[in-house]
């Protein structure tokens, strides 16, 4: 099991707490005991996920940069894109370009070049085996005691995690 197996685990997991499952007190059960058991991991894991103060700062000036080149309507308010990005003229795109150069080369040295570090670490500890615990900690259920309103993407992750015993025929 992945890094990001576990965290896909709690997402899931988080997903499934929402619902009362009338009937299925062991399902309940495995879900909050779930919970219980990788939230001091996942809450490790998201703080190691973090971009660094200066490179948040560096991000703010950058969309401020991106503001000021951006298309707006008559009333002011910025013109989106279907993504929800700011729409910069092509004839500016170049000189917003060459500011945040500009920004990253005198303000930031360094710093995006960190962030992107950063982000490829992370992407090699999602990959890594889980190792902040013991997963065999994590509770089981057995399939009959899943409730039918339990979907496939849900259940594929317990299934990744090996989280479900089979039924006894």
């Amino acid at each position: 099991m992945t890094n990001k197996d576990v965290i896909e685990l709690w997402n899931k997991l988080n997903e499934l707490a929402n619902n009362s499952f009338p009937g299925f007190t062991k399902f309940r059960y495995f879900v909050a005991r779930n919970i219980s058991i990788l939230t001091g991991p996942i809450q490790v894991m998201q703080a190691s996920n973090t971009p660094s103060k200066e490179f948040q700062q560096f991000n703010d000036e950058r969309v401020k940069l991106a503001r000021g080149y951006a298309i707006k309507a008559e009333d002011g308010q910025l013109i989106l894109d279907a993504q929800g990005n700011f729409r910069i003229p092509f004839d500016k795109l170049s000189m917003l370009e060459m500011d945040i150069e500009a920004l990253k080369k005198d303000k930031y040295p360094g710093v995006v070049e960190e962030e992107e570090a950063r982000i490829e670490d992370w992407n090699k500890f999602l990959a890594d085996e889980y190792s902040v615990i013991d997963y065999m900690l994590l509770h089981k259920i057995k399939m009959g005691d899943t409730p039918e309103m339990v979907n496939a993407a849900q259940l594929s992750v317990f299934l990744t995690c090996n989280l479900i015993l089979e039924d006894e025929a």
